[in-house]
């Protein structure tokens, strides 16, 4: 998949895929904006760029990339659970 802002050079995508013999279908904004995968990826990427964000943190833990249900994550916050990516990342880090 490859997205673009603006589609003045969409062009010359099409025209390289075809040239290797890559399937390919050209899409507009509307119908990315109606895809619900995209709606998700949109949503982790806000997460990413605002990771204090609680409401960002439930909905992709609620979302297509994790899939966990409200009873899920009540049962984690519950259980002494934090929603919290800032601290335990640093460990990694």
């Amino acid at each position: 998949m490859i997205l673009l802002r603006y589609r003045s050079r969409m062009d010359i995508y099409a025209r390289t895929l075809a040239e290797y013999g890559i399937p390919f279908t050209v899409s507009g904004y509307a119908s990315l904006n109606e895809s619900q995968q995209i709606k998700e990826l949109l949503k982790l990427f806000r997460l990413m760029r605002d990771i204090e964000n609680q409401v960002l943190i439930i909905a992709v833990l609620r979302g297509i990339f994790f899939g966990f249900s409200d009873d899920d994550l009540y049962q984690f916050k519950g259980a002494g659970g934090e929603f919290d990516f800032c601290e335990k990342s640093r460990i990694y880090i």
